[in-house]
């Protein structure tokens, strides 16, 4: 199986994702002195890059949720800045929201409640257009969507000040102990504060 580990542990981004691709890199970002990957952007930064895996898993480490109003999460078969699939947490918030950003209109798929509010690592599981949704290892919520399918970008977003580690992207479905499902809500929920 196949792994691009992303550990941020340099003095610069620089241009280049683990597996020798470019990053596509919106707003900007910084390695602070902690080692973590901090934005730029006040507003909206992403940084993403084409894995070329066809079921990837995806997770990443947050360090700091940043402060009331800020959200991060993990971005899936990006295309653009206004098209991409993307499952966000804000801070101080136990729910996981999973969006659709459509020719820059934004689309709730799907709202999950996690047991704990502010999670150390989020993961997206992906099986064709099946998605499983993980915070600390314990299974939140699913979703499907064919938007973008075959898309093979994928990364991180931070809106506001939110910094993160150790992005990992695995090319297949890893075995994962299932726990209990936390029970999601059926309410839609805002929109992503990209401006």
């Amino acid at each position: 199986m196949t792994t691009y580990t992303e550990d941020f542990n340099r003095g610069t981004l620089g241009t280049l994702a683990p597996n020798g691709a470019t990053y596509i890199n919106v707003g900007g970002w910084t390695i602070d002195t902690n080692q973590a990957l901090a934005p730029n952007d006040p507003d909206w930064s992403a940084l993403a890059y084409d894995h070329g895996f066809a079921n990837p898993t995806i997770d990443v480490g947050i360090v700091d949720e940043g402060d009331v109003n800020d959200y991060w999460g993990i971005l899936y078969r990006y295309q653009d800045q206004n098209n991409f699939l993307i499952v966000t947490i804000g801070y101080g918030s136990n729910d996981m929201n999973t969006f659709r950003r459509e020719l820059g209109f934004d689309y709730v798929i799907d709202n999950h409640i996690m047991g704990d509010v502010n999670p150390d690592v989020i993961k997206v599981v992906m099986a064709g257009d099946s998605f499983d949704f993980y915070a600390d290892g314990v299974l939140v919520g699913t979703s499907t969507s064919s938007f973008l399918s075959g898309n093979t970008v994928a990364g991180i977003a931070s809106f506001f000040s939110a910094r993160y580690d150790n992005l990992v992207i695995t090319d297949g479905i890893p075995d994962i102990p299932i726990e209990e499902e936390v029970t999601s809500s059926d309410s839609g929920w805002g929109f992503l504060p990209i401006t």
